[in-house]
C-alpha cells in the first residue's frame, strides 16, 4: 500500500514538473509596439554634403518616465513609410538616423534622418533667411512631386518595443 501511494505521488510530481517545463518552453508573445512613449514631429528638410542629399529634421519627445537611449549596437530598424498600399519600405543603407541618441524622460531632442537621394540644386552658401526659406520650399515641392509615395519614416526599437513614427510634414 505504501508503495502504491509513493508511486502515485511520484507520478503526480513528474507530471506536474513536466507540465511546468512544457508551459515555460512556450514562447511568450512579444508585447505590442508602444507608439506613445516617444513621438516625433516634423521640423524641416534640407540637403547636405557634396552629393546634396536630403536630411530631414524632426523634434523627438520622450513622453515616458524613463530616459531613452538608442545606439547602433541595439540595431534599430528605420524604414520609409509609403503612402501607396499604406506599407513600409525596405530597410537599406540609403536611409539612416544619427545615433547614438539620448533623450531624458520628459525632454525633447532634434533628430536627423538622412535619405541618400540627390537634389539637383545645391544648398545656397551664406544665404539670407529668405533664401533659406525659398530653398526649403523648393525641397518640399520636389518631395511632393518626385517622392509623392514617401509618407514619412518609422523606427522600430525591438529592445524597448518602441515604434517611433516620423510623420510627413512637407
Amino acid at each position: 500500500m505504501v508503495f502504491g501511494i509513493s508511486s502515485g505521488v511520484c507520478l503526480v510530481l513528474v507530471m506536474a514538473i513536466g507540465a511546468v517545463l512544457w508551459y515555460s518552453s512556450i514562447p511568450s508573445r512579444p508585447k505590442p509596439w508602444d507608439t506613445k512613449a516617444v513621438t516625433a514631429s516634423y521640423d524641416y528638410v534640407s540637403t547636405e554634403g557634396d552629393s546634396n542629399t536630403f536630411v530631414f529634421f524632426y523634434v523627438v519627445e520622450n513622453k515616458s518616465q524613463r530616459d531613452y537611449r538608442l545606439t547602433e549596437t541595439m540595431k534599430p530598424v528605420l524604414m520609409a513609410q509609403l503612402a501607396e498600399h499604406k506599407s513600409l519600405g525596405r530597410e537599406d543603407d540609403s536611409l539612416r538616423i544619427n545615433l547614438p541618441l539620448f533623450i531624458p524622460a520628459g525632454h525633447r531632442h532634434t533628430v536627423k534622418i538622412h535619405l541618400d537621394y540627390r537634389f539637383k540644386e545645391p544648398h545656397p552658401k551664406d544665404a539670407s533667411r529668405d533664401q533659406r526659406r525659398a530653398y526649403k520650399a523648393k525641397l518640399e515641392e520636389h518631395l511632393k512631386n518626385e517622392l509623392s509615395n514617401l509618407d514619412g519614416f518609422v523606427l522600430f526599437d525591438d529592445e524597448t518595443r518602441y515604434q517611433i513614427i516620423f510623420p510627413k510634414g512637407w
